[in-house]
């Protein structure tokens, strides 16, 4: 969707697939952690192919998760903070 003239894709559920390197985006919500994805490591190689200008992740089971994504990818990273 495109909204006040920023692309953003909500990648919702799916895997790290091919098509991904044809989509422009400037935001991306992806899920990572062990979701969908394997770990935060192959989560950050979709953030990789998309090459965004940042991502929000969603669905990391861990802090951990989180850290190990943000020190992966080479975008801005906005995270909500979450309540325990």
């Amino acid at each position: 969707m495109t909204l006040h003239g920023r692309r953003i894709y909500f990648a919702g559920d799916t895997d790290l697939i091919p098509e991904m390197a044809e989509i422009r985006v400037d935001v991306v919500m992806l899920a990572g952690g062990g979701h969908l994805y394997d770990d935060a490591k192959e989560a950050a190689q979709a953030v990789a192919t998309l090459t965004p200008e940042a991502v929000v992740p969603i669905h990391m089971l861990s802090d951990r998760d989180v850290e190990l994504f943000c020190g992966l990818c080479n975008c801005d990273i906005v995270t909500i903070d979450r309540e325990e």
